[in-house]
C-alpha cells in the first residue's frame, strides 16, 4: 500500500486536459507525453469543481495515466470527441477548455 491510498487525505488523482499530437491526432498524457490508447480510456465522474455549475452530475471522456504518483485524468477534448459526446464548458488545471459528455447525459442536464 502507497502513502496516497493508505492516507484518505491525499488525492488519489490528477485532473488534467489530454494532450492531442497534431501529427498524428493521438492523445497523450500531459504529464510525461505517453501516447494513450483505448486501455486506458474512461468515462469518470467530473468534479464538482471542475464545472461551472458545480452541483451536475456528469461524467466525461478520460483516458488515465497510472504511471506517476497519482493516476493522471486526462480529460478528452470535445473537438475530438465520436458524434455521441458534445462538449460541455469546464475550467481542468486553470485552463477553460471544452470537454467530452454524453449527448444524452449533456441533455439531461440542459446542457445541450
Amino acid at each position: 500500500m502507497t502513502i496516497s491510498e493508505s492516507d484518505p487525505r491525499l488525492d488519489r488523482e490528477l485532473y488534467q486536459l489530454a494532450e492531442v499530437d497534431d501529427r498524428d491526432d493521438s492523445v497523450r498524457c500531459p504529464l510525461c507525453g505517453r501516447r494513450l490508447d483505448r486501455e486506458a480510456f474512461r468515462t469518470p465522474k467530473v468534479p464538482p469543481e471542475v464545472l461551472s455549475d458545480g452541483s451536475l452530475d456528469l461524467v466525461a471522456r478520460a483516458y488515465v495515466c497510472a504511471r506517476h504518483r497519482v493516476d493522471v485524468v486526462a480529460f478528452e477534448p470535445a473537438s475530438i470527441a465520436p458524434d455521441t459526446f458534445v462538449g460541455v464548458d469546464a475550467v481542468v488545471d486553470d485552463q477553460e477548455a471544452r470537454i467530452a459528455v454524453p449527448e444524452p447525459l449533456a441533455e439531461r442536464e440542459g446542457l445541450a
